[in-house]
C-alpha cells in the first residue's frame, strides 16, 4: 500500500505490436498495443484480447490520443517532482525524436533502497543489504512492507513524502 492506496490487481499484460501484429520487443519498433485479458476463462465475462494499430485511427483519432498520452505523459513528469528544467529537457527530447528511457514501466514505482532501509531500521537492523535483495526479488513484499505503518512512515520521510501535521489541517 503505497502511499495509502491499495495496490491494484493487474488485468491485463500491455504489449508494444509491430506492423504485422507480433510482439515488438523494443517499442522503438512499436506500431500499436496489444492488451491480453488476465481472465482467459471468462470469469468476469472480458476474455480475449483488445489489438489497436497507430494506422486504425483517423487523423482525429490519432490527435485525440496523441494528445491524451502527452497530457498523461507530462503529468506524470510532474507528478515525479521533477524540477521544471528536467521537464522541459525530456519534452524537448521526444520532440527531437529520442526516445525517453522507461519510467515506471514494468519497473517498481517505488524507491527500492529507501524502502529497504525503512524496512531495516523499523526491524532495528543494521544491515539494509538482505531487505534490499528480497525487495528487489520479490514485488509482493515490498507491497508487504509499505502497508506497515512504520515502514511507511520511514519511507515516505526518506523520500520526501511526509504528510503535514494533522494540527497544520
Amino acid at each position: 500500500m503505497a502511499n495509502g492506496k491499495s495496490p491494484r490487481e493487474k488485468v491485463a499484460d500491455r504489449l508494444y505490436v509491430d506492423a504485422q501484429g507480433d510482439v515488438a520487443e523494443d517499442e522503438q519498433d512499436a506500431q500499436g498495443v496489444k492488451f491480453v485479458h488476465l481472465d482467459p476463462k471468462g470469469e468476469k465475462g472480458n476474455p480475449g484480447t483488445v489489438a489497436v494499430s497507430w494506422s486504425d485511427f483517423s487523423d482525429d483519432g490519432k490527435r485525440l490520443i496523441g494528445l491524451f498520452g502527452l497530457k498523461t505523459w507530462i503529468g506524470n513528469l510532474f507528478n515525479q517532482k521533477l524540477d521544471l528544467g528536467e521537464i522541459n529537457d525530456r519534452i524537448d527530447s521526444v520532440k527531437a525524436g529520442e526516445w525517453p528511457e522507461r519510467q515506471g514501466v514494468g519497473y517498481p514505482r517505488y524507491n527500492q533502497a529507501a524502502l529497504a532501509q525503512a524496512i531495516a531500521t523499523a526491524k532495528g537492523a543494521a544491515d539494509v543489504a538482505p531487505f534490499l535483495k528480497r525487495v528487489q526479488d520479490d514485488s509482493k513484499y515490498a507491497s508487504m512492507a509499505m502497508r506497515h505503518p512504520k515502514v511507511l512512515e520511514l519511507y515516505n520521510k526518506a523520500t520526501g513524502r511526509e504528510s503535514p501535521d494533522l494540527a497544520a489541517l
